[in-house]
């Protein structure tokens, strides 16, 4: 028969303790929430097959008026992630923007450079490249060095040249082509080589010759 222990009052402490420290030392596990954000997405105002959202915005060559038709913009279209706010530039009748809401963005040189946000009704266009879908961040660091150069003084800035890329007076030179093309190089978007055409004598970098007309089938799935 065994024979049965009875514990004492110090080792019943004593087991009380061992317990109570490894409680102690036990974590907690702690209740994860995660926080799925809705999914927010609008069509292109340029073309209603491109879906925007705030991750990737839609980035257009477009052309209106100038030389022959030929004045090359650059338009952003996306959902506004907070980089847009009250402070942000605008052109024309551009509204402020709310985190969530469809924007345009349009900048240009001619030779001054303007670069803000436009209302829908403010977006005209005669020809238009494809529409790249890119990052939004690549996207916000090229708006960012455009109104960067916006402030830069004479000398350190591009001077305007109709000929398109090269120099006046010394100084570092483009067109209005040339100068989107620039801009948008940084983001990848890179143009086939076209045709150029001969202007009194120079050889111009013209933008309707990588453009179509606006009904042109250009995006694909």
């Amino acid at each position: 028969m065994v024979p049965h222990h009875r514990l004492s009052v110090s080792d019943c402490n004593c087991r009380d303790k061992v317990l109570e420290d490894k409680i102690e030392s036990t974590p907690l596990q702690e209740q994860l929430f995660i926080e799925i954000e809705p999914k927010i997405t609008a069509s292109s105002y340029i073309d209603s097959r491109v879906t925007l959202n705030k991750f990737t915005w839609a980035v257009t060559l477009v052309t209106y008026k100038g030389s022959f038709g030929n004045h090359a913009e650059i338009v952003i279209e996306g959902i506004n992630d907070g980089f847009f706010d009250n402070q942000s530039p605008s052109i024309g009748n551009a509204s402020h923007l709310k985190i969530g809401e469809k924007f345009i963005h349009l900048s240009h040189f001619q030779p001054r450079i303007d670069s803000g946000l436009i209302s829908a009704d403010d977006l005209k266009y005669e020809t238009r490249t494809e529409i790249w879908m890119i990052t939004c961040e690549k996207v916000k660091q090229m708006i960012h060095n455009i109104e960067t150069e916006k402030t830069l003084l004479k000398g350190q800035r591009y001077e305007y040249n109709d000929s398109g890329e090269g120099y006046v007076d010394g100084l570092k030179a483009h067109n209005c082509f040339t100068w989107a093309q620039l801009h948008l190089k940084s983001l990848g978007i890179e143009f086939k080589e076209k045709n150029q055409l001969s202007v009194s004598g120079f050889i111009a970098s013209c933008a309707t010759d990588y453009t179509y007309d606006k009904e042109h089938e250009l995006y694909h799935d």
